[in-house]
């Protein structure tokens, strides 16, 4: 499974470090492949993704000059996360008042 080998290889920490490339053709891909861990079945790959600090990174990918295609793949892995912590918090993981993953 191409997801269990990014996790299980600690590519991770470097896909996070190139979210920052000046590079618009190194951004896109290192988003698409965080983005598609959140795809992943289970919930503790997105969970593990999360805690290693990708939020902030993605959320720094939602500008007005980043190309449409890397504002949309990082909108869907965001929402991604987003229904994981509203999961969690359905099976009584956290509070009414927030999503748990990104409070």
């Amino acid at each position: 499974d191409q997801i269990q080998a990014v996790m299980d290889h600690a590519a991770i920490p470097p896909l996070l470090a190139l979210l920052g490339s000046p590079s618009r053709a190194v951004r896109k891909e290192a988003a698409f492949a965080l983005v598609n861990v959140t795809t992943s079945p289970w919930p503790q790959h997105t969970l593990r993704l999360v805690d290693q600090g990708v939020v902030e990174p993605l959320c720094e990918l939602l500008s007005p000059s980043e190309p449409a295609d890397i504002v949309t793949v990082t909108l869907e892995g965001l929402q991604n996360i987003l229904k994981i912590g509203d999961q969690k918090r359905a099976d009584g993981g956290g509070s009414e008042a927030g999503n748990p993953v990104v409070a």
